[in-house]
């Protein structure tokens, strides 16, 4: 309520100073804060449980039910086709060798993490983007180690925000152009079970 109030205000002052302006102009800065919280909250809750549970490789069917409130559908199918895929093949092959998903597909296709350090919205790529900065934590000394960084886009779907899809980041400022759509599709040696 408030946030539509101080939205109207904004129109309202962008009118006043253009004058007689045909068309109204809405000057905003910024996704309005009730937004990122709510968004925010949503990848937050996510990598909690993703990043207590992620051993490598394909999440599991117990993982992927814990997480799904918060995936999109979409999402949620692809994980499902990545897994049916790897299992045809896993049984269709004498020798299947190792798995195309060996990496961390929350994280990263090569490194795990364990805890988010900033959710920090990030519309330079899109809107409902966010840049999340991750680590591991030392079991040693209990320091953070191993910055990682993953972009992270929400839909909105069936009436709440969800992910949709995660980008990976080569280091914490050079974006992939792939991200976990891509790295759920099955390379062509997991889509042919070997003769």
């Amino acid at each position: 309520m408030l946030n539509s109030m101080i939205c109207s205000a904004w129109v309202l002052l962008g009118c006043a100073c253009l004058g007689a302006s045909p068309a109204p102009v809405l000057f905003v800065s910024s996704t309005p804060p009730d937004l990122v919280e709510t968004q925010s909250a949503v990848i937050k809750n996510f990598y909690t449980i993703a990043l207590s549970h992620d051993r490598g490789g394909l999440p599991s069917v117990a993982l992927t039910k814990k997480v799904a409130p918060y995936l999109s559908k979409g999402l949620l199918e692809s994980i499902s086709r990545a897994r049916k895929a790897e299992q045809l093949f896993l049984k269709s092959s004498p020798d299947p060798g190792p798995s195309d998903y060996e990496g961390y597909p929350f994280v990263s296709p090569g490194e795990g993490a364990t805890r988010i350090t900033s959710i920090k919205p990030d519309q330079k790529y899109s809107a409902n983007t966010y840049y999340v900065e991750l680590c591991s934590i030392s079991k040693k000394d209990g320091k953070p180690y191993d910055p990682m960084a993953v972009r992270v886009r929400l839909i909105f779907e069936s009436g709440r925000w969800l992910i949709d899809d995660i980008y990976y980041y080569q280091d914490t400022s050079n974006p992939s152009p792939s991200g976990l759509r891509a790295y759920l599709k099955p390379s062509s040696s997991e889509k042919q079970p070997a003769k």
